[in-house]
């Protein structure tokens, strides 16, 4: 309640309204149809109408395809109520990963890590900034403005000396020095062998499939790398997901580009 009271209050939030996320991975059907569990569901109903905020889509997650029908069967009342879209996903918690992506869902955003793990470091550093503001608010003191793209925890993370580039990492940018690294090369392969599943797909399968793409390297412990020229030429920081997926797309086009210039000859 206390992040949706702070959301209510951005204009792009209103402007653009909120994704709501029921994460079910790993819950069996059973305790959903639980009497103490549906006991709950006219309390949520009125929390979530006191709510200052205007909702644009509930994506819930899970594992159970029994839960599906469960959905499917209340569609139209949950959509009437919260007036939103709402979209399922079924799978293991990558799966699910790899379908928000479509969405523009970014698994760097969430709490649930790939293998069911959960990290709420992020979570836990803008409740503090939430905190914070609040402070400020009660004291009378002028109100910092969070703007969400801009924020800390989403920005580049500068890497320590000793947190050099690994055979592993991805190097990003013009420049020799990433041609012949053995991460820019497993990127080229990979990219390489999605280019008929890629050149198939449209523009969301597109997006989606960069996504996939992105995550099975971060997944895999790898990197995407950009030098960061205000700290010198040996200085590293990770590029955020979007813009790796927009270069990852520019991959996709020269290998495009490549076969329309070797058809003309």
């Amino acid at each position: 309640f206390f992040n949706m009271q702070f959301i209510g209050n951005q204009e792009i939030s209103q402007r653009n309204g909120v994704v709501l996320m029921e994460y079910m991975v790993g819950i069996r059907v059973e305790q959903l149809l639980n009497p103490k569990k549906r006991a709950r569901i006219p309390m949520f109903r009125k929390a979530m109408a006191a709510m200052p905020v205007r909702y644009n889509s509930l994506h819930v997650c899970f594992d159970d395809p029994r839960i599906r029908t469960l959905l499917n069967l209340s569609t139209a009342v949950i959509e009437g109520k919260l007036l939103c879209r709402l979209q399922s996903h079924l799978g293991t918690d990558l799966e699910c990963m790899y379908s928000l992506m479509a969405f523009g869902i970014a698994p760097s955003i969430m709490p649930v890590q790939t293998d069911g793990s959960v990290d709420t470091r992020g979570h836990s550093m803008h409740i503090a900034e939430l905190e914070a503001i609040a402070e400020q608010y009660h004291s009378g003191t002028p109100q910092t403005v969070i703007n969400f793209d801009d924020s800390p925890i989403f920005e580049d993370i500068p890497l320590p000396p000793s947190s050099g580039p690994t055979a592993e990492d991805v190097l990003m940018g013009r420049g020799k020095h990433g041609k012949k690294w053995p991460g820019n090369l497993k990127l080229r392969k990979t990219v390489e062998q999605y280019w008929d599943e890629y050149k198939a797909a449209d523009r969301d399968g597109k997006i989606a499939i960069s996504h996939k793409i992105y995550g099975q390297f971060i997944s895999s412990g790898s990197r995407f790398l950009s030098q960061d020229k205000t700290s010198g030429p040996e200085s590293w920081v990770e590029m955020p997901q979007k813009e790796v997926c927009i270069r990852i797309a520019h991959l996709f086009r020269n290998i495009r580009a490549a076969e329309q210039k070797s058809m003309r000859f």
